[in-house]
């Protein structure tokens, strides 16, 4: 399922941007940080026009981030969506179905 779709430049100005829930922008702030920002060396060979397929995901709390940088025009497109919960929780929704 798809939570939000932006276009944000590499110094973090959001171009456009469509979500479905309500989130707090710390989410793109820190991802712009973490991958664009104090990892840019570690990421450089990610950077170069590589499919978001190749693009490690960036998860943190209960979403994950994928992404595509296009150098040329200098804006990353980011994808958002929710993590399926655990499976332990499942199990235990499924549970309370069946024995209710």
């Amino acid at each position: 399922m798809l939570d939000a779709f932006e276009i944000i430049t590499t110094s973090g100005v959001v171009l456009w941007s469509r979500s479905y829930t309500q989130v707090s922008s710390s989410l793109i702030n820190s991802f712009i940080s973490d991958v664009f920002i104090e990892e840019k060396g570690a990421n450089a060979a990610t950077r170069d026009d590589q499919s978001a397929a190749t693009n490690p995901p960036y998860k943190t709390d209960q979403y994950t981030l994928k992404y595509t940088f296009v150098k040329e025009l200098g804006v990353i497109f980011v994808v958002r969506n929710p993590d399926p919960p655990p499976l332990p929780l499942l199990l235990l929704l499924l549970l309370l179905l069946l024995l209710s």
